[in-house]
């Protein structure tokens, strides 16, 4: 390490100014500031919040509140963010494009809102609350605040904040100048790596190059492999609150780390190769699959998927902010492909109105040279992490999350009042996706939690707020286009009834099996399975019966079901502050979103069991396809039309196969593939039919027919022809997006 005063100095300097362009946009050429508007734009909506509502009542003891009154200390130390909204103006009056930018009003705001909450957290008050508000909310937001502010805050406080952060962390972790953490080991945790943060601001507060000549010591045990502990696993998957994954917090993690390696790079505090490497490769073989279309899979963000915003991309955007890092930090070119697919695949993203995805605000965008457009393929492929019984399916164009659990990764399922209606949610629960819109604001808040696809569940059985995870067998083997699941999946909570299941599911390149037997319950109310469940988009629906045999297509997925079922189609109404108890409200109130109600329409495919079942089973067959409309198509129909009608005939080299075409006389509808649709016609007598099939090929009689041939397969030596054996020529109009899938319409002569 550099021991030379005056280079460390300068490197501490670089470091400040990089801290001040992610924070605030310092740095920032006025000619980008029209692509960071958007960014600028919430930083003064939220300081104009805390200025109208803050306390201002010179001599009075509420003066200063942000919070527009006096707090009692229980409410000051849980569930509120003084220092936190009070970093919020700090950050508009420093940001150079703000409308709050260096006005002394705003500064006087800043100064009264640190001296009204400073009182509150002297070494001789209590310490009561919450030990995340101690050991790493206060001393942040106050590292922060006095770091944008610099030296325009007062002597006097500042002093007193100084001597504050003496004495935090105080509950859970102590940090010291020369020893770092101490008290505890450092582990590979989100929250030592936060903790090691605030050490790196005091160093930068202090111009003390010791802080981070002792935190460096550190850091690459606290970004490092978890050695049993929470973090980062040895299959590259992370847990956290137990030992389940959690991307909630991992996302966290992957910010910090994220931020460090990007504030100390070319510095004496450079990290090590090895733990660039690590950063780098949890990326590549957790995070950056665990995203789909800008959402993080749901079922592994913790309690934050509870709190609007966090589905999309963590807290305060933190994978996306991570992303961008790996962008415009120097790493190698096959790096940095897979940092561009993950901020691709995020672009990709659309919004319940269908409309692209935002990303999150960030500064950091002004140093992408370029629109972010790369190759996709490079996140695609199947991963199974056996440290935390979990598996991720990422397709050309759908994408499936399979969570369980067993009493090697009990964990917490809803925690501090968080969350409280999850307890499904790591018990083979299915994240299913194929545009991404199937999670969003809208649908987080109002879906049926005790619904969750892939769940075999009874009401009457719940599994323990706390901790879960009773099933003795649960792994999977995965490769990298198949992947087998099993569970024997054993519930039975302390003074509840037992539920057993044998669950399993089987994944291809095109489609996910799911198989489940010796399904027993020996409680008085009925036992369910969801096969599938999505939020409507306008389809014409209704419940029903579905029959052993029959596939039903509903938005853009078909379900061929192997046994009977029942479709049960509701309009459910929620809000995020229905998903937590009351008194998480403080700061998560301060959200925008937190207390709106939406109303969405579901589908929820279920095999009801019954009461006390023995050796009740399900089965379905489930593929993403084409957007398609509601439809139930029945056994029956799957036959070849009589010769007197027409047909067609595909051919290919190597193979053939010969099915029959179809055409449309009447109510009657015919499908030979996984998915199918009529299309409009101008001909009365016919309807054009589309079928998307990756194992079967079909040509079908009509003005305008697509048809679509799977990968390995070119539309080369392709004949189409008639019963009468006039040939249709086939004209190329397109290719799908992610190039495997080709689309051909046909003509007729």
């Amino acid at each position: 390490m550099n021991e030379n005063p005056a280079a460390k100095l300068a490197a501490l300097a670089t470091i400040r100014d990089r801290w001040l362009f992610v924070q605030c946009g310092v740095g920032v050429p006025e000619s980008s500031r029209a692509s960071v508007a958007d960014v600028i734009d919430s930083i003064d909506r939220f300081a104009d919040k805390v200025i109208a509502r803050q306390t201002w009542k010179p001599g009075n003891p509420e003066h200063g509140s942000p919070y527009g009154k006096l707090l009692t200390h229980a409410e000051f130390t849980f569930g509120t963010g003084v220092f936190e909204l009070i970093a919020k103006l700090a950050l508009a009056w420093r940001c150079p494009f703000s409308r709050h930018s260096q006005k002394p009003e705003i500064l006087e705001r800043i100064i009264a809102g640190l001296r009204y909450g400073e009182r509150y957290v002297r070494p001789d008050q209590p310490r009561d609350g919450s030990w995340h508000s101690w050991d790493i909310a206060f001393p942040g937001s106050l590292c922060s605040t006095l770091l944008l502010c610099g030296d325009q805050i007062p002597t006097d406080l500042r002093q007193l904040i100084l001597e504050d952060l003496n004495h935090m962390p105080c509950k859970v972790f102590k940090i010291d100048r020369l020893q770092g953490i101490v008290g505890r080991p450092v582990s590979s945790s989100s929250n030592d790596q936060s903790v090691l943060a605030c050490g790196l601001l005091r160093g930068l507060i202090l111009n003390d190059p010791q802080w981070l000549d002792t935190i460096q010591t550190q850091v690459p045990i606290a970004m490092g492999r978890a050695a049993g502990s929470e973090g980062l696993q040895a299959d590259w998957s992370y847990q956290f609150h137990g030992h389940g994954v959690n991307a909630g917090y991992g996302t966290n993690s992957l910010w910090v780390q994220g931020q460090w390696i990007y504030f100390t790079y070319g510095t004496p505090w450079q990290v090590p190769d090895n733990i660039l490497k690590l950063h780098v490769g949890m990326f590549r073989e957790f995070f950056a699959r665990n995203m789909w279309r800008g959402r993080i899979a749901p079922y592994t963000i913790d309690r934050g998927i509870a709190t609007p915003g966090t589905l999309y991309g963590g807290h305060n955007g933190a994978l996306f902010g991570a992303t961008l890092f790996g962008l415009i930090t120097d790493l190698p070119a096959p790096d940095k492909a897979v940092f561009a697919a993950a901020a691709a695949d995020y672009l990709s993203g659309l919004d319940p109105d269908d409309k692209p995805q935002k990303p999150p605000s960030s500064f950091l965008l002004t140093r992408i040279p370029q629109l972010i457009q790369t190759d996709l393929s490079v996140l695609e492929g199947i991963r199974y992490y056996p440290c935390s019984e979990y598996l991720l399916v990422r397709e050309p164009n759908w994408f499936a999350a399979v969570r369980m659990s067993s009493g090697m990764t009990k964990m917490w399922n809803s925690m501090l009042g968080y969350n409280i209606h999850a307890s499904s949610m790591a018990e083979f629960s299915i994240a299913f996706m194929t545009d991404g819109r199937e999670f969003d604001h809208t649908t987080i808040t109002t879906m049926n939690w005790k619904r969750l696809m892939g769940v075999t569940r009874c009401d009457a059985i719940e599994p323990p707020p706390e901790s879960y995870g009773q099933s003795d067998f649960c792994g999977g083997l995965a490769g990298d286009e198949f992947a087998v699941l099993g569970l024997q999946y054993f519930l039975a909570p302390a003074g509840q009834d037992t539920l057993r299941a044998n669950k399993s599911l089987f994944v291809t390149p095109d489609a996910l099996v799911l198989l489940g037997s010796m399904i027993r319950c020996d409680s008085a109310e009925p036992v369910v399975t969801t096969l599938f469940h999505t939020p409507l988009t306008g389809e014409e629906i209704t419940s029903q019966e579905v029959r052993a045999g029959e596939t039903l297509c509903i938005r853009n997925v078909s379900i061929k079901v192997l046994c009977d079922t029942q479709l049960i189609v509701e309009t459910r109404r929620g809000s995020y502050a229905d998903l937590n108890m009351p008194q998480v409200a403080g700061n998560e109130s301060e959200k925008p979103g937190y207390n709106t109600v939406h109303e969405r329409r579901w589908a929820y495919l279920v095999v009801n069991h019954g009461v006390r079942p023995r050796n009740g089973r399900y089965g379905a067959i489930i593929t993403a396809g084409k957007p398609t409309e509601f439809k139930i198509l029945h056994e029956e129909d799957h036959h070849r039309v009589d010769a007197g009608q027409t047909g067609g005939e595909v051919r290919f080299p190597g193979d053939w196969r010969k099915i029959v075409g179809c055409s449309y006389w009447g109510a009657e509808q015919h499908q030979w593939g996984s998915i199918s649709r009529w299309l409009p016609s101008d001909d009365p007598g016919h309807a054009n039919l589309e079928i998307v099939s990756p194992r079967r090929f079909v040509a079908a009689e009509g003005a305008a027919t697509e048809i679509f041939l799977p990968d390995g397969f070119e539309q080369e030596g392709v004949t189409l022809k008639t019963y009468e054996g006039k040939p249709f020529p086939a004209n190329i109009m397109s290719t799908s997006a992610n190039g495997k899938v080709h689309k051909l319409r046909v003509r007729k002569l």
